[in-house]
């Protein structure tokens, strides 16, 4: 049984036979074990020099070949997001932002990928920047009043080599994953204000047509409870014996 790597030789660099090291090349991130019933282990270092293609090959009693792919990250995933940190709140109508990369070495048809979920499920209208040896990935929205305590995830995974296999091709996908969570957002409307002149100055007074509650202000604050429900109000503003002016919002 023989252990070959494709990093340094694209065309097999061997490492080991039968348990025993064959004076590969980075000699030092390699870990070699007695075979025990018929089992060669071979001990990789997670470096920069080692992410890539590595191969064993059964002689006897049968000829066959294994192949394993090796996909180093050389960091853990930089996330960033343009929401104000602190109280994570965006402006109603305000485009906000969020991204996430990271860099691996290894075979680019085992390049890992990203998914993006909100509460809805998977985003698919992500903005891919990324590239060979490189994941970037940015999602953008403008802010709306049904975003208001969304979490934002970004996962990175891996599929099945350039996202398919070939006819009488077996593998295992590695189970690795990683998950980005964001705070969830805070979104802000634009106050409603209702004015008008008067002398006497006129009052103001605001009424929830959903509920009938009746709030005395001229500035009306809408909290977000409030606008996830969709509910209405109606200003009267009046003075003395004047007639009273509505408006609806």
């Amino acid at each position: 049984m023989s252990w070959y790597e494709f990093i340094s030789n694209a065309a097999g660099q061997v490492i080991c036979i039968n348990g025993y090291p064959s004076d590969p090349p980075n000699r030092e991130i390699y870990t070699f074990a007695d075979p025990v019933e018929g089992v060669y282990n071979l001990g990789i270092k997670l470096l920069s020099s080692s992410g890539g293609r590595y191969g064993c090959q059964q002689l006897a009693p049968i000829t066959a070949y294994a192949y394993a792919n090796v996909i180093v990250f050389e960091e853990t995933p930089l996330c960033t997001s343009t929401v104000p940190p602190g109280d994570n709140a965006v402006e109603e109508g305000d485009e906000y932002s969020m991204t996430c990369s990271v860099s691996y070495l290894g075979d680019a048809g085992w390049a890992p990928k990203m998914e993006w979920k909100d509460d809805n499920g998977v985003i698919s209208d992500v903005i891919d920047n990324s590239e060979e040896g490189k994941l970037d990935v940015t999602v953008t929205r403008s802010a709306a009043p049904d975003h208001q305590g969304f979490e934002y995830s970004a996962r990175i995974h891996f599929v099945a080599y350039n996202g398919t296999l070939p006819d009488n091709t077996a593998t295992n996908i590695p189970s690795f994953t990683e998950t980005h969570t964001f705070d969830a957002i805070v979104v802000h409307c634009e106050e409603i204000v209702c004015s008008a002149n008067g002398n006497p100055q006129p009052d103001f007074t605001w009424r929830n047509l959903n509920t009938g509650l009746v709030i005395e202000t001229n500035t009306l604050f809408i909290m977000y409870d409030m606008l996830c429900e969709q509910q209405s109000y109606e200003s009267d503003h009046f003075s003395n014996n004047w007639s009273h002016v509505t408006h609806k919002s």
